[in-house]
């Protein structure tokens, strides 16, 4: 098992290069000049920082682990970046405490790690002003838009439901690291 998510020269012995976990993000890249950012699972907030060197305004990170965070404080140090140790289960369970509002928001291979996929899916919905990204896990039922929490196996989300019904649509699917599909979701109602 890794020390970290991501392998750092010199730092961490991670899973993942950044380079791999970029994958199929290229096109929420391009659109991030001057806009807002809310990385959810965020690691070591690499990916992100790609984000604030993109030209976003501001990145926020969210990660549950703060052995992550100290890392990425480190590694995001002088960039419009912010960092928040929250779990996400609970954060996404708050249905009265509605979250900031972000141009994008990356749910980045995070979805099924939760206990509730569904909340976390609607958090995501909620959070988001125009853009939500999300990597699925390589499995069949996650490339048909079902996500299965670790958890508990029969606890799944129909995302396509949950995201329509929030007000976004489906604008593309992407190859992502590992066979792990990359949905844009695009809003199309307020």
């Amino acid at each position: 098992m890794a020390d970290r998510w991501f392998k750092i020269k010199g730092q961490a012995k991670g899973d993942r290069t950044l380079e791999e976990q970029m994958t199929g993000l290229e096109p929420a890249l391009a659109e991030t000049p001057g806009r807002s950012v809310l990385d959810l699972g965020c690691a070591e907030g690499l990916i992100g920082r790609e984000f604030a060197r993109a030209g976003a305004a501001a990145v926020h990170g969210v990660e549950v682990q703060e052995r992550h965070l100290i890392i990425a404080r480190e590694l995001c140090a002088g960039l419009p970046m912010t960092f928040q140790c929250a779990d996400l289960d609970e954060m996404a369970a708050r249905d009265s405490a509605l979250p900031p509002r972000y141009d994008i928001v990356l749910a980045l291979a995070v979805l099924h790690k939760l206990f509730a996929p569904e909340n976390g899916a609607r958090f995501c919905a909620r959070a988001s002003r125009s853009l939500v990204v999300v990597r699925l896990p390589a499995n069949s039922d996650a490339n048909r838009g079902i996500l299965r929490s670790k958890h508990n196996p029969a606890v799944s989300c129909d995302l396509t439901t949950v995201m329509t019904k929030n007000g976004f649509a489906l604008d593309r699917t992407l190859p992502g690291p590992r066979q792990e599909p990359v949905q844009y979701w695009r809003r199309t109602s307020q």
